[in-house]
């Protein structure tokens, strides 16, 4: 009870605390077999109750008449530039932004996610060119939870992720270079998982702490995804909207792509989509060509197009270090190394990518190319 004030004083919000609360209250009852329950207290009810009260109407209780169209938020992504030209950090972001479009996910969902690549509590797959990901204990599999949406106790259904073009936005590629970077134990926190009787990294970090990042919250997720909707002035659209916008996408640019939609949103009933998450989205668009009709990432691309710089082609935005380093830009000067996300000139200022390409935009239109 005590965590959870002291959580509540530091601004958790109300999701937070209830995930926290369902989480310890699940590990007491495991450890005590059953003996201990703190869900069930009614000190601890009566709080989350008194929380949820006080707490302002939400964004979910606004159902978006209408959607506005991802493919501006895929450009925002794309904007980042290419793998190899951003640090950790900025792939995070970019990783986070890619996965709660392409798997229709809660910010919450993606708290479910461990790196456990192999075995028969794997989460995260590679097959080819796709990946396959699961989530250990999502929403739909709660002990208590009347939802059937799942592999078995602990996890969720299986979710296919699609390699897509451009190559900028493939999000198993994305998904693989952040996992070679940031997978280092010494710097980032393992979570003892007592039902899978070992300690396992999370997809996600967030604040480093004592000498680690540890892993990242519900907020942090969704703040960074909402920042993201922010930069690209999407309307009154919220990170809640994503997972309806997602879905909503697929089947109105291909009905016969329902199951698709069902699938990444790991509804059961299609009732729960139609009738809580469908919505128009804004746009018009080219058919999708049969080619693309069977994978659900590529779909929620439709409508992307690449706007860099002016005087900048999106092949030149997508070109990393390797191409960069040793070419002059105009009057910025020689560009003479590249280090953890910044290209370092020769008088020492660095820029991160796109900030390169403005430089280089600027350089192009003086120079009147």
């Amino acid at each position: 009870m005590g965590f959870l004030q002291a959580q509540h004083k530091e601004g958790r919000s109300f999701p937070s605390l209830k995930e926290a609360s369902a989480s310890i209250s699940v590990a007491c009852m495991e450890a005590t077999d059953g003996g201990v329950h703190l869900g069930r207290k009614h000190s601890v009810k009566q709080f989350l109750k008194s929380v949820r009260q006080q707490a302002p109407v939400g964004p979910k209780k606004a159902a978006a008449p209408e959607y506005e169209d991802l493919a501006r938020l895929y450009e925002e992504v794309w904007r980042f530039g290419p793998n190899s030209a951003l640090c950790l950090g900025h792939l995070k972001e970019k990783l986070l932004l890619l996965l709660i479009m392409d798997l229709a996910a809660r910010p919450s969902d993606l708290m479910c996610i461990y790196r456990i690549l192999s075995g028969r509590h794997s989460q995260i797959r590679f097959e080819g060119k796709d990946m396959s990901l699961r989530y250990f204990w999502p929403k739909e599999v709660m002990p208590g939870s009347s939802r059937r949406n799942a592999t078995n106790t602990y996890f969720s259904t299986w979710v296919k992720v699609s390699a897509t073009k451009p190559e900028t936005l493939n999000t198993v590629a994305v998904m693989k270079e952040f996992l070679q970077q940031s997978s280092d134990p010494s710097l980032f926190q393992k979570v003892h998982i007592h039902q899978l009787e070992g300690e396992f990294q999370p997809l996600l970090y967030a604040r480093f702490l004592h000498g680690k990042f540890l892993k990242a919250s519900v907020d942090h997720c969704s703040n960074v995804v909402q920042a993201g909707i922010d930069r690209c002035e999407m309307g009154a659209m919220k990170t809640c909207h994503v997972r309806g916008a997602s879905t909503s996408k697929i089947v109105q640019l291909v009905p016969e792509a329902l199951p698709l939609a069902m699938g990444l949103g790991r509804w059961t009933e299609k009732t729960m989509f139609v009738q809580h998450y469908q919505a128009p989205v804004k746009g018009t668009w080219k058919p999708v060509p049969k080619s693309a009709r069977t994978n659900a990432q590529q779909i929620l691309r439709w409508g992307f197009k690449p706007t860099p710089p002016p005087h900048v082609t999106a092949h030149d935005y997508e070109q990393g270090p390797a191409f960069w380093v040793g070419k002059k830009i105009g009057t910025t000067g020689k560009i003479v190394q590249y280090d953890d996300g910044d290209y370092i000139l020769a008088s020492g200022k660095k820029l991160v990518h796109w900030d390169l390409m403005q430089h280089i935009s600027s350089a192009r239109e003086a120079s009147g190319r």
